[in-house]
């Protein structure tokens, strides 16, 4: 069975209009993950994004 999702760079709070930049990982995920954030029960809109897929073993 895969870990639970990590996240990389939150904060307990943060400002309007300020800047949230988060690192989602997920391991041994088959198939791949699908994540998504949101915010005050709402589905976050992605401005900018990157997905990187990661073959770990031999």
């Amino acid at each position: 069975m895969p870990d639970a999702p990590t996240l990389a760079g939150l904060r307990s709070s943060y400002r309007v209009g300020e800047m949230l930049n988060v690192t989602c990982t997920a391991y041994d995920s088959r198939p791949p993950a699908r994540l998504t954030f949101f915010m005050n029960r709402e589905p976050v809109t992605v401005s900018i994004h990157e997905v990187s897929l990661i073959l770990l073993g031999f």
